[in-house]
């Protein structure tokens, strides 16, 4: 009895990987726009404000 790491798993894997990039690249292809960009750039803007009032809300009840 086989493995678990064996030629047949192997391909299937390798055809899997293969497989899932060629539809991400697709995707990425067909989703693609300007408004894409700005929307990251917009969350990850709100994600860094966040974190940063936090840790200016803790920095002060640790002083007082």
């Amino acid at each position: 009895m086989g493995g678990i790491v064996n030629t047949r798993n192997a391909v299937v894997g390798y055809a899997v990987v293969k497989g899932g990039k060629y539809a991400l690249k697709n995707k990425a292809r067909e989703s693609a726009s300007p408004r894409a960009g700005a929307w990251a750039a917009g969350t990850l803007a709100a994600a860094a404000f966040l974190v940063w009032k936090k840790r200016r809300r803790r920095a002060k009840t640790a002083v007082e």
